[in-house]
């Protein structure tokens, strides 16, 4: 039996979070008891092992004292003890904000300065103290929703379009820029040019730049410092050689086949491009790029251990826990079903209750639940890109009908709203005759004499193979047609 003595508070809740730490480490229980032997601030403690909080997202650890013995004091997150504090038996404890460096503290300049934050921790963006002296104008810590990974209230540049996916904000920009101009541009917006890190979020990212007419986009990947060893832009690597290569650590890579090639002695860059996969590039071509807001990862985050930058560390997201390792919050940016959210939008309005209980049906449409999805029919007029972008900033998608009982609860939907025509989440723009849902899995191959693969609607003579028919739509009579993309009308939404 492990026996804990408490002197303060401070101590509770150090001996709290050391219980914790030790019963759930690497993801198991192991058997522990602890009692409470309660004692007066005054007497001494006996010996444990020294522990210390999570500390900012700057990978430090927060200020803590020991009393010579093993025994901590401080180090709940708060700025350490104060000179009102008991002396224990190794004499004067730290006092924050005197300017004198002393044990425990990471820097001291009697206050908040350019570098070090008012508690006597290094300043740093991400770490949940606003410090306007080190150029910060939030630090909401890992949320996202209210303050960007560069410590900025977040913005969209102009002629780009913003949105939430699973929990993260993306910026979509068409305007064409080389790499170096176009990662400034995310960093002027307290952003990151794009780090593609699994399958679903490729998927994601391909179907809006296509539906938005990208063919192309930047990816902040590298191979400049060194030939063949690709790495993002914070250094991070992820894959070793030339097509022929491997993943550095199991990280997600999605080259396109005969990728990376080094086809000319300058392609040091890389782009997504058409349906293909990644590639190798030239880095001063101007293409369309996208932002992302994005936190360092954190390694240990998931092994059950609270460590360096995390508040919590629950193995899997869990009632009081994101994945992330930060607090369960509604409002973050983060959809934590353990803790009851349905949705979470960082509290922005765009498409969840305040709560984070419920979706909200976009504006001007009619939303239901059909065939297992749920959909929205919405009146206004928009093109077909336009209409991928209203339904993205809803948290849907284009509906990608995947069955005749979507198809037929959109048409009773569009009829009693008086809608003849209205766009659906198929189309061929990334290779002609080769139809894609929105979720970017195959629809239709060929022209009208052509096969389908699952379910499709075609009417008779579509699609027509017409080299500017690359988008669909839904006819009066409920049967589909190859259309122009940039026909404005109305539009049907699925939920993601």
């Amino acid at each position: 039996m492990l026996e804990v003595r408490l002197v303060s508070a401070a101590h509770l809740r150090l001996a709290l979070s050391l219980a914790a730490a030790i019963t759930h480490a690497s993801c198991g229980y192991i058997g522990f008891e602890a009692t409470e032997t309660h004692r007066s601030p005054d007497a001494g403690t006996s010996g444990g092992d020294p522990q210390h909080d999570a500390g900012g997202a700057d990978g430090t650890k927060d200020a803590a004292i020991t009393d010579g013995r093993g025994d901590v004091l401080g180090g709940d997150g708060d700025a350490g003890p104060t000179s009102n504090e008991a002396q224990l038996d190794s004499g004067p404890l730290a006092v924050c904000g005197n300017g004198v460096l002393e044990a425990g503290e990471q820097c001291d300049d009697s206050g908040a300065s350019a570098t070090c934050d008012a508690d006597c921790t290094f300043a740093s963006c991400g770490d949940g103290r606003l410090n306007t002296l080190a150029g910060e104008a939030c630090d909401d810590g890992e949320h996202l929703a209210t303050c960007t990974t560069a410590c900025r209230e977040p913005s969209c540049r102009e002629g780009c379009t913003c949105e939430w996916y699973r929990g993260t904000r993306y910026m979509f920009c068409a305007e064409q820029l080389a790499r170096e101009p176009a990662r400034d541009a995310c960093e002027e917006q307290g952003m990151k040019l794009v780090r593609i890190e699994s399958g679903a979020e490729q998927t994601f990212l391909r179907q809006r730049t296509l539906q938005a007419g990208m063919s192309k986009f930047h990816l902040a990947a590298t191979d400049q410092a060194s030939e063949g060893t690709w790495v993002w832009d914070d250094g991070t690597p992820f894959w070793q050689g030339m097509a022929e290569g491997e993943p550095i650590n199991g990280a997600f890579s999605a080259w396109a086949p005969g990728e990376p090639n080094s086809f000319t002695i300058d392609e040091n860059c890389s782009e997504v491009q058409s349906m293909q996969g990644w590639n190798d590039c030239v880095c001063d071509l101007a293409k369309p790029f996208v932002c992302k807001d994005q936190r360092a990862p954190r390694a240990g985050c998931g092994n059950g251990v609270v460590e360096a930058g995390e508040a919590c560390d629950d193995c899997s997201p869990s009632a009081a826990c994101d994945a992330d390792c930060s607090p369960a919050s509604c409002g973050d940016g983060s959809v934590n079903v353990a803790a009851g959210e349905v949705c979470d939008d960082g509290n922005t309005g765009q498409y969840c209750q305040i709560d984070c209980s419920a979706f909200l049906c976009p504006d001007g449409c009619q939303c239901f639940q059909a065939g297992g999805a749920d959909l929205a029919l919405c009146t206004a007029a928009k093109t077909f890109a336009e209409a991928g972008v209203a339904c993205g900033a809803a948290g849907m998608t284009l509906a990608g009908v995947e069955s005749a009982a979507i198809d037929q609860a959109l048409r009773s939907a569009a009829t009693s709203a008086n809608v003849s025509e209205y766009w659906i989440g198929l189309f061929d723009l990334d290779q002609a005759n080769h139809w894609l849902r929105s979720d970017l899995s195959p629809a239709w191959s060929g022209t009208s004499s052509g096969s389908g693969t699952g379910y499709t609607h075609f009417t008779n003579g579509a699609p027509s193979g017409s080299a500017n028919k690359d988008c669909a739509t839904v006819l009066a009579s409920g049967s589909w047609q190859d259309r122009s993309c940039t026909t404005p009308q109305a539009f049907a939404c699925e939920r993601l």
